[in-house]
């Protein structure tokens, strides 16, 4: 990075530059703004970071916001995971190669927080669209674990869909807040075991992800139920948000996952059917998630059996920081 650029600590007194760039660099590699100054302000007012401490900017010697990056390192701290951007008027001169270094390094200063003996590493994601940033990535050390497929469909304003149409004694519901968010998160964390690089969290750390989310709402939380023997056993879920960041009218599948005994039955296409029932009810016509395009359950079949297409594809890079188990 030329001397003419600083890099320094962040404050809210930023967030609006921090805005503005990102968007400004959304609109050159996705074609459509990244956040708002609202969404933005309550994404890093959540206490899931701390701005000072994990956030960088580089700025040019007439203040401009040139480049940002913000390393998120959540419970149990082995997968440090960092966003960031540059302007893409200034792209080539070193200051995205300057702020992965700065959140590798502060990755690297906080591996004790993680759990003795497990592996730790430092991630960051990309569209795979952009291949200078790709470049840059590899060029500092990190290595393309995997590719992530962004999935959507966009349903007909004047026909809702049907209702799916579930084995015998399953039945999909409203999540019940303040009843089942325990038996949700077990059989979610069942769900994913089986998925790449799964991390087992606490229930504590599960419920905060969703409930501090800009867009959380509990009546977009969808579970199935095995109810043959009179007692429901919540056996798979849909956990979505009613909006997303980047556009409005259009929701997203966080999670989507059913209890390996039950899978191959329909379950888990009848819970998509069903969200996409669910929010055109609600007047939302789209719906996107994210899937790994190598998911051994099958998923990206089963998405594009519902109807959804892929949109965009996200590459992640990952670097070691601490060797150790899974």
């Amino acid at each position: 990075m030329r001397d003419r650029f600083k890099m320094r600590p962040v404050t809210m007194n930023d967030l609006g530059d921090i805005v503005d760039l990102a968007n400004t660099a959304s609109l050159t590699d996705l074609g459509k703004p990244e956040t708002s100054l609202e969404k933005k302000r309550a994404e890093l007012e959540s206490g899931d970071i701390d701005i000072e401490r994990d956030c960088r900017i580089v700025h040019d010697g007439s203040g401009l916001v040139t480049g940002y990056i913000e390393l998120w390192n959540s419970p149990p701290y082995t997968r440090p995971t960092a966003w960031g951007c540059v302007h893409p008027e200034y792209c080539g001169l070193g200051i995205g190669s300057s702020l992965v270094t700065w959140a590798q390094t502060h990755a690297g200063s906080m591996t004790d927080k993680a759990p003795a003996g497990k592996r730790v590493a430092f991630q960051v994601y990309s569209p795979a669209s952009n291949h200078r940033a790709l470049r840059m990535f590899s060029d500092n050390g990190l290595s393309r674990v995997r590719c992530f497929l962004r999935m959507r469909i966009d349903m007909e304003k004047e026909t809702r869909p049907d209702a799916p149409i579930l084995p015998d004694g399953i039945l999909i519901r409203p999540f019940r807040p303040g009843i089942e968010e325990k038996p949700l998160y077990r059989t979610m964390q069942e769900a994913f075991s089986d998925h790449w690089d799964h991390v087992d969290i606490s229930f504590e750390t599960w419920l905060d992800s969703y409930t501090t989310n800009f867009h959380y709402d509990p009546t977009a939380l969808f579970i199935a139920v095995d109810n043959r023997n009179g007692q429901e056993e919540i056996i798979g879920g849909s956990l979505c948000y009613p909006a997303i960041s980047e556009e409005d009218g259009c929701a997203y599948v966080e999670d989507l996952g059913v209890l390996k005994p039950w899978r191959r039955r329909g379950i888990a296409l009848a819970l998509l059917q069903h969200t996409f029932r669910e929010f055109h009810g609600r007047e939302i016509y789209s719906v996107e998630l994210y899937v790994d395009s190598e998911n051994p359950t099958g998923a990206t079949g089963l998405y594009e059996k519902a109807g959804m297409r892929t949109v965009r594809r996200t590459d992640l890079y990952e670097r070691e920081i601490r060797s150790g188990k899974d």
